[in-house]
């Protein structure tokens, strides 16, 4: 029996922000202008962001595009690890079909070819295991736990096995194939609920010495079921449900630095009301947000062949939120910084403009990294110990005179 285990998860870290104001009076190359109104001068007020707030949420991992399966020891981002749980659907079945214990229940998994998590030409083996319990994806989240029993495996295979295309076929068998079919062809009215709260379905782990984590794409998998002594077409039934668990050991950062994820321990909780009650003007055309990572130590801390995601996308949103893990995860009404050269620009004007205007409260601005639809991302930034170049801010641009 194999039970995960895990450290107690953070909860809300929340700390005041201290701004301070440096401003800079910018020459004639900043202007705004010319056409409707006279050309005029632009102030570019930079706010500095230092004792940053951070809090943590428990986010969800059930029914991504992206499932992580394997585990990579990251230099920076210390030892992460994670196994998939899924269970076919048998939406499909009727009782004219004709399946019994001979039928074969072949496994059709889609591993992604273009993302991996640590060595590229690494060789993982995995196992699939039965569950012991119930879960549902939907509500799955990182700090939950599951047992399988680990002494008999449903099937094993090799990533060598994969082909180009990232399919693999695999064949379950035990006792497990024997319960799925007695599902299938059950034809009481008490079937769907039955396998909803007797079947568990199963789970796939990689070898405890891999250094590599692969990206399986449940929605474009299918379990496929056969009768060789009857003529029939095969059945191919989708996946009813999946979810994936990770543990993430604390990596190394360094001084001066700090790190965010899309696995959520840590992400940016801003109130940014009083630098918008601060303003000394209200006629500002833009307001910015700057977080710089620091690209040197990403691309250093690799060996030869080894990846991560590149540049993880990161996003703000406003809250208040009743559900903050999933407005995170899975809200669209949220804006995405550009990216450039390793640093993330947010334009912020709108929502000052709304708070000034509209009275749109800013006391709850979440900064994080994007879930990605589950391509696990790891950034780490540069905090307002650095220099004014690389330290967090926002700038304000502002128009002032005009000019004659």
């Amino acid at each position: 029996m194999l039970i995960p285990i895990k450290a107690a998860y953070l909860r809300q870290l929340t700390f005041s922000v201290i701004v301070f104001f440096l401003f800079i009076s910018c020459g004639d190359s900043n202007s705004i202008g010319g056409g409707y109104v006279n050309e005029s001068e632009i102030k570019i007020d930079t706010v500095f962001l230092t004792n940053l707030p951070f809090q943590s949420v428990d986010p969800y991992t059930g029914q991504l595009a992206y499932s992580p399966i394997g585990s990579f020891n990251d230099p920076l981002f210390g030892e992460i690890s994670s196994f998939a749980l899924f269970k076919p659907s048998i939406v499909e079945g009727n009782e004219d079909e004709v399946f019994t214990n001979s039928a074969s229940t072949i496994l059709q998994l889609r591993f992604d070819t273009t993302f991996v998590y640590g060595q590229e030409n690494e060789t993982l083996d995995f196992n699939i295991y039965r569950v012991d319990e119930l879960w549902r994806g939907p509500a799955y989240k990182m700090s939950d736990e599951v047992t399988f029993t680990t002494s008999s495996p449903v099937a094993s295979f090799s990533s060598n096995e994969i082909d180009s295309t990232g399919y693999i076929d695999i064949d379950l068998q035990g006792t497990w194939k024997e319960d799925f079919i007695s599902f299938y062809t059950d034809s009481t009215d008490s079937r769907d609920s039955s396998y909803k709260y007797l079947d568990f379905g199963l789970a796939i782990t990689a070898n405890e010495d891999a250094n590599q984590i692969k990206y399986l794409r449940f929605a474009s998998s299918s379990l496929f079921i056969s009768e060789p002594q009857v003529t029939q077409d095969t059945i191919a039934l989708p996946m009813l449900d999946w979810a994936y668990d990770l543990q993430r050991t604390a990596g190394t950062v360094n001084e001066g630095q700090f790190v965010m994820s899309n696995t959520y321990e840590s992400f940016l909780y801003f109130n940014l009301e009083p630098i918008v009650q601060n303003l000394s003007s209200q006629n500002f055309v833009r307001a910015e947000l700057s977080l710089r990572s620091d690209s040197l130590s990403l691309a250093r801390s690799l060996d030869i062949n080894e990846v991560r995601t590149e540049n993880p996308p990161l996003r703000y949103q406003l809250g208040p939120s009743v559900d903050l893990a999933y407005d995170l995860g899975f809200n669209d009404i949220s804006s995405q910084a550009i990216y450039d050269s390793g640093i993330y620009r947010f334009d912020i004007t709108d929502v000052f403009n709304a708070n000034i205007f509209g009275n749109t409260p800013l006391e709850d601005v979440y900064v994080y990294v994007s879930q990605n639809f589950g391509l696990l991302g790891f950034n780490t930034f540069y905090d307002a110990s650095q220099d004014p170049e690389n330290a967090p801010k926002i700038l304000i641009y502002s128009v002032v005179d005009e000019v004659e």
